[in-house]
Order: C-alpha cells, then structure tokens, then sequence
C-alpha cells in the first residue's frame, strides 16, 4: 500500500513540474512579445514624417486658356505680340490670322510663348480688327534665329498650295532648309495638326530683305 502510495506522489509530482515548465516557458513568450509589439506599432499622429515637399508648378498668364476668347479680351493679359499675319484663303467672307504672343519682347526668340490661330470677327469704333481665338499652342525658344511663322507651301499629295504653321532656323539667307517642326493649319476645323517635315523641304524666307 505505501509503495502504490509513493507512485502517485511521483506521478503527481511529474505532472506540477510539467506545468510549471509548460507556464514559464509561456510567460517568456509572453515578455519578448511585448519586447518586440512597439517596434511595429503605428507612429503617432504628431510624429514627425520624411515627407518630400512638392515644389509648386510655376504658371504665367501665358497657361491661361486663349480658346474662345477673343484678341480684345486679351488686353488684359498684358502681352507682347511677337507676330501677326493674315493666311491665305480663297473665301472673300472668311479671314484668319496667326499670332504670336509673349510675356515680353525678349521671350518672343528665346523663351516660352503661344501661338494663336485666330478668325476675324470684325472691327471695333477705332477700326481695330478683333479675333476669335480657334486653336492655341505654347511653344518654347531656347535661340534668338529660332522663328514662327505661317507659310503656304504644296506638299507631296496636295493639289494645290496650303497653309502651314513653319518653327526653323533663320539662317539669314533667302532660302530656309532648316525645319525643325511643320503643323498644318485646318481652317475648317479651327486646329494646328502637327506633321512630319518632309525630307529636303525649303521655302521662302519670310524675314529676308535683299540688300539689308
């Protein structure tokens, strides 16, 4: 009877040691736990952030939109016009311009500008003629022989000679062979559509003056 009796002791004693082990190695997990949790927390609304700063896109009254408006309305705009020419068209009732506008004088060959493809809607009390402005594009010049201009040239596949809105380099000479980038003018349609430069176009240049 006292030797069955030692047995249960031992076997109770096996269990308790067990779980005491069993406890403590729980209460070790427990403590790395709470070790490791502040590592991964959220930080706190009024921690600081390596937030890059933004940089502002810097605009001008040139990033304004010219559609739709008118060349009396852009009085207010206080801008240089660079150029204006009348195009060439084959109705007497229908007249259209192209202009070039500038914050000033200098940005005209070397800077940032717009050009407007503009239809003529009449002329004010002082006989000035007021446009409607069709299309806009903004163009930007990083050399003073770098020009605009408004040509009418027959291209491979037109019948007949049409306008073309021209960005090339004056070389001072009566024939310009440096074209940088060519849009058809749509009068139709009121739009510039930027084409291909053929291979080996030259025109006329319209800034040259014999003798001067």
């Amino acid at each position: 009877m006292i030797k069955n009796t030692h047995i249960v002791l031992l076997a109770l004693l096996l269990v308790t040691g067990c779980r005491d082990i069993e406890n403590s190695t729980q209460e070790k997990k427990k403590e790395q736990l709470e070790r490791i949790a502040p590592q991964h927390q959220n930080p706190s609304p009024s921690a600081p952030l390596n937030e890059v700063p933004v940089k502002p896109i810097k605009k001008d009254r040139l990033d304004s939109v010219f559609i739709g408006k008118t060349t009396q309305e852009l009085n207010q705009y206080e801008l240089h016009q660079c150029f204006g020419t009348l195009i060439e068209t084959t109705s007497e009732n229908e007249k259209y311009a192209v202009s070039q506008y500038a914050l000033n004088r200098e940005e005209c060959g070397n800077g940032k500008s717009k050009i407007l493809l503009e239809k003529l809607l009449g002329y004010d009390d002082e006989r000035k003629a007021n446009f409607a402005i069709k299309d806009e594009l903004i163009v930007n010049q990083n050399h003073q022989k770098y020009y605009y201009a408004s040509v009418n040239l027959k291209l491979d596949g037109d019948q007949v000679a049409k306008n073309y809105l021209v960005a090339y380099k004056d070389n001072a000479n009566p024939t310009i062979a440096k074209i940088y980038k060519l849009w058809k003018i749509n009068l139709s349609r009121g739009k510039f559509t930027n084409i291909e430069v053929p291979r080996n176009l030259t025109f006329d240049n319209p800034n040259y003056a014999d003798g001067i």
